[in-house]
């Protein structure tokens, strides 16, 4: 059982919501049942197997996304680009923040059907390297970017800063966006690294954040 609400598909917003293509209520719930024995009352919870998840949520998915997205991206692609990107983060020393940023990069393009089954890792991996450079201005942070996104992301790099231009373009050459389109994907990233809040990550004042 899916949980997440039920009812007619959504209308894609008229503007970026990071909370509709990713729903983070999106989700399997077990099924449970309850027996009731002489003198006991108990539930049995029923697991599903991660296949048999991952294919109820691809179709929940498909349901509400399907008619404003390329036909061949799944909820499942998108979540695995995301650990994707936070893996060449980590392993490149950048930024968790980079890694929100380049989060709502990678959502816009795939509600402006420009991703794709074929060009999703490369085009995910341009926006992670914008990203980078928008928000940790030093050459250092993208050299290391470079040498770790082969390995992770299965791309060349060649083939990513081939992709560069036309990502930034395709975002409008707007790499800077409103804080509140930033912060849902802030937070829920730093939760899958394990870390609990702004404050935690930042380490002192996170009035930034915050505004």
């Amino acid at each position: 059982m899916l949980g997440g609400g039920t009812g007619n598909a959504p209308q894609p917003p008229t503007q970026y919501d990071p909370n509709y293509l990713d729903d983070p209520g999106l989700k399997a719930d077990s099924r449970r049942t309850t027996s009731n024995l002489v003198g006991f009352v108990g539930s049995i919870i029923q697991h599903n197997k991660p296949v048999d998840v991952r294919r109820e949520l691809n179709e929940h998915f498909r349901r509400r996304h399907g008619a404003f997205i390329d036909s061949s991206i799944t909820l499942s692609k998108i979540r695995n680009l995301k650990l994707r990107l936070i893996q060449c983060a980590q392993q490149a020393s950048n930024e968790i923040s980079s890694v929100a940023l380049a989060y709502v990069y990678l959502e816009k393009l795939i509600l402006a059907r420009r991703i794709h089954k074929g060009n999703r890792r490369c085009l995910a991996a341009a926006c992670l390297l914008l990203a980078v450079k928008a928000n940790e201005p030093h050459g250092e942070s993208t050299a290391q970017l470079l040498a770790v996104i082969p390995k992770v992301m299965g791309v060349t790099s060649a083939a990513v800063l081939e992709q560069e231009f036309t990502v930034f373009a395709d975002l409008q050459f707007s790499l800077y966006v409103p804080i509140h389109e930033f912060m849902p994907h802030l937070n829920r990233a730093l939760r899958s690294v394990g870390i609990s809040s702004v404050q935690e990550y930042v380490g002192g004042d996170s009035t930034f954040y915050l505004k």
